[in-house]
């Protein structure tokens, strides 16, 4: 892709708004925009930081492996957001893996260049703290979450938060659904089941319908 493309692309995103030209111009030289598969994993834990991410499009999943295996989705992030920031900055390794959950387009930048432009730039620095505060901030919910709400109640959010007004429709599979509530789909099933036993959804391949949204969001007003 031609440079000026990547220049206009580095301007649209909040994370690198007060840039100055110069700095977006040695952003631009220093990245390169890859695309990925569903699936894919962009990186480990464990693995070193050598470069920072810029969700284009599609979405990823941020997660943690427990020792017995278990895998905890700490966070989706889609269009815009900035991925790998944090070890980027002390050098250290990833603090989570990063999987690709659809067809993605990523901008990478090295990070060599992105320390350059930092260093260089007090402002951009000190909104680039307040971003890493407000992600961790947004982590430290999302795991007081998991742990205080049952699956059902978290898959009821979840599909009020998938589906707007003007199309109620879920076209997640129930195996993706599981993977980003990190529970099995047998138990996603379950719960579907019960909802649907309740007239609340109707269920189709690889499609759940809202019909009944009122009912559901007087479900999350009683849990919230």
């Amino acid at each position: 892709m031609e440079n000026n493309h990547v220049r206009e692309l580095l301007t649209t995103i909040p994370f690198f708004k007060g840039l100055s030209k110069s700095h977006i111009k040695s952003l631009e030289h220093a990245s390169v925009i890859k695309s990925f598969r569903s699936g894919h994993m962009l990186f480990l834990c464990g693995d070193p930081a050598n470069c920072l991410y810029v969700l284009l499009e599609g979405e990823v999943s941020v997660e943690n492996m427990s020792l017995n295996g278990r895998v905890t989705v700490l966070s989706t992030l889609s269009s815009g957001d900035v991925i790998g920031e944090l070890a980027l900055l002390d050098g250290g390794e990833r603090s989570a893996s990063v999987r690709v959950l659809q067809p993605s387009k990523l901008l990478v930048i090295k990070r060599r260049v992105f320390l350059d432009v930092i260093s260089d730039d007090t402002a951009f620095l000190l909104s680039l703290i307040k971003t890493i505060i407000q992600r961790l901030r947004r982590t430290n919910q999302q795991i007081e979450y998991f742990v205080s709400q049952s699956l059902q109640d978290r898959l009821v959010i979840f599909l009020l938060g998938q589906c707007s007004h003007e199309n109620d429709i879920c076209s997640l599979s129930q195996k993706e659904i599981a993977e980003r509530l990190s529970a099995s789909r047998e138990k996603i099933n379950i719960c579907l089941k019960a909802l649907k036993d309740k007239n609340y959804i109707s269920t189709g391949r690889r499609q759940i319908k809202i019909i009944n949204r009122e009912a559901l969001e007087t479900y999350i007003h009683h849990i919230a």
